[in-house]
């Protein structure tokens, strides 16, 4: 098994909009599916600056934005 520095380390060679769909897939997987991804332009790996990357409404019914 890959020891937590190891994977700092990859995570910090993926570019942003690749974290980002990382990250939607880990939410995912852990419970939240109802994502809704935002900030990545369509066909690219790039995020869009200043709205949220991704949201979505938790059991509680309050909406998160990540």
């Amino acid at each position: 098994m890959a020891n937590v520095e190891s994977i700092r380390q990859k995570m910090l060679q993926i570019d942003a909009g690749s974290f980002q769909n990382l990250y939607d897939s880990y939410l995912y997987k852990t419970g939240y599916p109802n994502i809704v991804s935002l900030g990545g332009e369509t066909g690219i790996r790039k995020t869009v600056s200043g709205i949220p990357g991704t949201y979505f409404i938790a059991s509680n019914g309050k909406y998160a934005f990540v």
